[in-house]
């Protein structure tokens, strides 16, 4: 059985677990200096991993392992809604390959992409002019803990094609890598307004289920 390797995000950094059997296994970390790790990922294409961190300090960054832990380097260029934008990014809260580019989520919601394995960002979507999207680029519903895109989910077989949630709205559907953007809530509990909401997309062999998150 070929190794098993899972990557684990925690408020105390990025931890790395490793198995040949999934029975017994060995932790590694914490990585990327202590800072809050919000989500990682093994990058099968570079064989590197990737750690979307958040400090209240030190603002949001990427961080990245080519050799599995053994050295980490990050980079927040061009990570910014820019200083003159209402909107401020004070969260990173999902990572995707999405074939030659890496995708991110963050909080306020928007999805930034980088072409360069995580070396420098730029802005790919907000999905502006969606439902919800009135509320969500509100720059008073901005502070830490609010709304944000909280899961990407890939296609798989086109790179044009995925899904993203924006925490607290519902699910979005791209085929054209972002350009566009179609909801997809129906069949959830209530399309519009939102009991409760998407958090997480997982990816089957028929269908994508969406995990729910109850407001009470």
């Amino acid at each position: 059985m070929p190794k098993t390797l899972l990557t684990i995000g925690t408020r105390k950094g990025a931890f790395i677990l490793e198995s040949d059997d999934r029975r017994d296994w060995t932790l590694r970390g914490p990585y990327c200096e202590g800072w809050p790790v919000y989500h990682a990922i093994y990058d099968p294409t570079t064989g590197s991993i990737y750690a979307a961190a958040a400090s209240e300090w030190h603002g949001s960054t990427i961080w990245q392992s080519p050799d599995l832990g053994e050295t980490w380097d990050q980079s927040s260029e061009g990570l910014t809604y820019g200083d003159d934008d209402g909107r401020k990014i004070s969260k990173v809260s999902t990572l995707a390959r999405a074939g030659d580019r890496l995708l991110v989520g963050v909080e306020a919601p928007g999805i930034f992409e980088s072409r360069d394995d995580g070396k420098t960002w730029s802005l790919l979507s907000t999905l502006s002019g969606q439902h919800g999207s009135e509320a969500w680029d509100d720059p008073a519903n901005q502070p830490p803990g609010h709304l944000g895109i909280s899961a990407l989910m890939l296609d798989g077989d086109d790179d044009s094609r995925f899904w993203a949630i924006v925490q607290g709205v519902g699910v979005f559907e791209t085929t054209d890598g972002g350009t566009s953007w179609t909801p997809r809530n129906r069949g959830l509990r209530a399309d519009w307004p939102r009991p409760e909401c998407p958090h997480r997309c997982v990816s089957g062999p028929v269908r994508c289920t969406c995990s729910k998150s109850a407001r009470r």
